[in-house]
């Protein structure tokens, strides 16, 4: 039997709240993830962390 991995839905917050062109640089998540986060669905949560967190990576490796 498959095992089915729970969504991620937490939100990603570090309270870093500065952002630089429309992505907030403590979370990875965009302005408009942020603003609409309540109202989201489970699925859109998931899909926006999964994002953010691609995002973060890639600010890590550009100041590098």
């Amino acid at each position: 039997m498959d095992s089915i991995s729970p969504l991620n839905t937490a939100s990603p917050c570090k309270n870093i709240c500065t952002t630089k062109n429309g992505i907030c640089q403590g979370c990875g998540r965009t302005v408009q993830h942020v603003t609409f986060w309540t109202s989201m669905t489970p699925q859109e949560k998931h899909k926006a962390n999964e994002e953010a967190k691609t995002r973060l990576i890639q600010m890590i490796k550009d100041n590098k």
